[in-house]
């Protein structure tokens, strides 16, 4: 008898044990999900960001060169 209760006791705390961890591992994809989705805006704010500074760096050194031309005329 005492060996089954101590059995059941064990099973029990085994059991806590797993949910414990369930719900961990659960907590952590979803955070991983969240972390995610946070750098996929990000890197899309970043890559817009790098496109429009292109943009001005080229319209800079059209400026440059249009200036150069008319100088040297």
């Amino acid at each position: 008898k005492e060996v089954l209760k101590k059995e059941q006791q064990r099973k029990l705390q085994l059991d806590d044990e797993t949910l414990m961890l369930a719900r961990d591992v659960r907590a952590l994809r979803e955070r991983r999900k969240a972390l995610q989705e946070e750098l996929g805006s990000v890197w899309a704010m970043q890559s817009e960001a790098m496109a429009q500074r292109q943009r001005i760096e080229s319209k800079r050194d059209r400026l440059d060169w249009s200036l150069k031309v008319d100088e040297m005329k």
